[in-house]
């Protein structure tokens, strides 16, 4: 639902799940929960401010799937990033 809201260009209702998200406890279940809800986070943040900062988090999430072993995701999500950073 947030890939979609960002592709429909509704950063706020995505933010708005964003802050429903960051209420799930911090569990190393809900890791991979969390990385995502930041990178969607600091996404639609560049969206609003262009600080270069907001990437590079963006980046550093996209490199740590690579590292976890989940390579497939990591690209399919570093297509995302590159089609819609700049929406």
């Amino acid at each position: 639902m947030l890939q979609q809201g960002i592709e429909e260009k509704k950063d706020s209702e995505a933010k708005g799940l964003i802050d429903l998200g960051k209420q799930l406890n911090v569990l190393p279940e809900f890791f991979l929960y969390r990385e995502m809800l930041t990178f969607y986070e600091e996404l639609i943040a560049y969206h609003s401010d262009k600080k270069e900062m907001h990437l590079k988090k963006c980046e550093l999430i996209l490199e740590s799937f690579e590292w976890g072993g989940m390579p497939t995701f990591g690209k399919e999500m570093t297509k995302f990033f590159n089609k819609y950073k700049e929406k």
